[in-house]
């Protein structure tokens, strides 16, 4: 009895997955894509591999549309294997959510957020040691304040009103400030030093 009670389970498990899945190839013979398809569209977890069967991307879709992909690249020595370099979330086709580009040692390099396509918020860029490089805030996709960091972690730039306002910029120890007017539209742009200051 028991046998043909988990008998009649498996069926039905089966019998519920009506998805398929999709495999192409290379013309060496190496698997250039692999996924699942169900009513004609993407579901979960697609691969796609270089000819040297090295993963060149990983998408992820939920009813035929796709909501995140993982970027891969060789960098350097094309011995090695290839490494994450970019992370997308996507809404409609737009990028939406969190956007991660990676340096070759896998340290997060640029970080910030889209909404419907668009950069909103602070984006984080950061040196291959983990030290911050920049921070950029965004208004319905324009900057509107950035910050700059030396290698050794001294402000470099400070600015505002990026576009139209005063930026400062610093020596890498911080002790002569620079002041200048940036002053911009869409045919020109100007920058003028107003003054020089020492700590």
């Amino acid at each position: 009895m028991n046998k043909i009670i988990l008998l009649i389970s498996i069926c039905i498990l089966f019998s519920c997955d009506s998805s398929t899945e999709v495999r192409k190839y290379w013309n060496n013979g190496e698997l250039k894509l692999i996924g699942r398809e169900k009513d004609g569209k993407r579901i979960g977890k697609w691969i796609k591999y270089t000819a040297n069967n090295d993963t060149m991307e990983i998408q992820y879709y939920e009813d035929g549309v796709l909501v995140t992909l993982d970027e891969y690249a060789h960098v350097g020595d094309s011995a090695t294997k290839a490494t994450l370099t970019q992370r997308s979330n996507f809404l409609n086709s737009n990028l939406h959510g969190t956007h991660l580009l990676f340096h070759p040692n896998g340290q997060i390099d640029r970080k910030g957020q889209f909404l419907n396509g668009q950069k909103v918020d602070t984006f984080f860029h950061y040196r291959n040691n983990g030290f911050m490089h920049q921070f950029t805030v965004y208004v319905d996709d324009s900057v509107t304040t950035q910050y700059q960091y030396w290698p050794n972690g001294e402000l470099f730039m400070r600015a505002e009103n990026f576009m139209n306002g005063l930026h400062y910029f610093y020596d890498s120890l911080g002790t002569t400030e620079f002041v200048v007017r940036i002053t911009s539209d869409e045919q020109s742009y100007s920058m003028d030093t107003l003054e020089i200051n020492t700590r």
